[in-house]
């Protein structure tokens, strides 16, 4: 009930609709199935409202709804869920992850004794409509065998694998997901001409930042995460792996690009820091804080203000996080399974949306390769 819950907003009882969009992504995203007929009514009404409008419908509009249609059961159902407390972010995720664990040992111990049943005795299954027997340790082997990938495929992730030519019954609804993501809120870089060609990052895909040397790929990447973590209502949490700048380094990337946030506009003005005719916000000198060279104004302005709104943003889940993993000095590379390794302890800490890796051909491959060409 809290899944469905946490999807279904009530500005009258203080729930956020926009972090319910958010849960909405995520869930939509998940291999997550309800498991009543009134449950997948409502889902599916939900995920064509969004579609066709481009926000959730509220608690009032979905009883109205299913009113109309005389459907008076699924109405009282989410009456029901209105006195059910909905959960955000990693709660949400936590409870999703939960519940899809549930349904995974359910089946496997499901498949289990089929898979017995096949070698004792046979079963009859029907395969496009046409009645087929299974009989004997072969068909046993390859009934567990393809049952096993839908059991195996991650919560949030994609199949591990499929016959391509025949495996089409998900399709539509694959390509239903791709044309409502326009309305939802993905995560954006912040820069224009990027999001302009991408129309925002989706979940599952690899996207590669390349340009020569001094072309601001690393600013470049701080500046996304940045916006990820402070500017987007999605509030990303991201692991960052720094091969080549160190932390202080990225630390203080972050902390003056937050020095030119629109809402110290008027700190900025009262201390003199900024011309208050200009459209430009303008923040802290990473070149002076490095050196230690700020004006009194600026001193004030850094620790008073840009360092207290990170701190609180962040304890009070107004702000994502940005984690900076780097590089370890006494070892010679920084592998695959390194990477692999860290994030995994780090995401039994706290939910993990985004890893970065700056940059690529720092991280060693699995094996030894004589190429650069080998080597990515």
């Amino acid at each position: 009930m809290k899944i469905l819950r946490s999807v279904i907003p009530d500005t009258r009882v203080g729930d956020d609709p926009l972090q319910m969009q958010v849960n909405y992504s995520v869930l939509r995203d998940s291999i997550y199935v309800f498991d009543t007929k009134e449950d997948n009514e409502i889902w599916d009404y939900v995920k064509t409202f969004m579609a066709n409008h481009g926000h959730l419908p509220d608690q009032d509009t979905l009883v109205k709804h299913f009113e109309s249609k005389t459907e008076i059961e699924v109405a009282d159902r989410v009456r029901v869920l209105t006195a059910v407390t909905p959960s955000y972010k990693g709660d949400f995720v936590a409870e999703l992850e939960l519940q899809v664990e549930a349904v995974r040992v359910r089946r496997l111990l499901q498949v289990m004794n089929e898979a017995k049943d096949i070698v004792r005795s046979g079963i009859e299954i029907k395969e496009k409509g046409k009645k087929r027997v299974l009989k004997g340790p072969r068909d046993a082997s390859r009934f567990l065998s393809n049952s096993l990938v839908d059991i195996l495929t991650p919560t949030f992730g994609s199949r591990i694998g499929g016959e391509a030519m025949s495996d089409i019954g998900d399709l539509k609804d694959q390509y239903q997901k791709a044309q409502a993501s326009g309305k939802e809120i993905l995560p954006i870089s912040g820069l224009k001409p990027i999001d302009d060609a991408l129309g925002g990052f989706r979940k599952k895909e690899l996207y590669l930042l390349a340009g020569f040397t001094g072309h601001m790929k690393s600013k470049s990447a701080l500046n996304f995460v940045y916006n990820q973590a402070v500017m987007s209502v999605v509030n990303t949490n991201t692991l960052y792996f720094s091969l080549e700048m160190h932390y202080d380094q990225c630390r203080r990337a972050i902390h003056t690009i937050h020095s030119m946030h629109p809402k110290f506009r008027p700190q900025r003005i009262a201390l003199g820091l900024q011309d208050p005719t200009s459209p430009v916000d303008f923040g802290i000198d990473p070149v002076k804080l490095r050196n230690g060279c700020l004006t009194p104004e600026e001193y004030t302005f850094y620790f008073d203000y840009v360092l207290p709104d990170l701190e609180n943003g962040k304890n009070k889940g107004t702000y994502g996080s940005i984690h900076f993993e780097g590089d370890n000095p006494d070892s010679f590379d920084f592998t695959v399974e390194d990477l692999k390794a860290k994030a995994e302890i780090y995401a039994q800490k706290e939910k993990i949306d985004l890893i970065v890796v700056d940059h690529a051909l720092l991280l060693a491959s699995r094996n030894k390769y004589s190429s650069t060409t080998e080597k990515l």
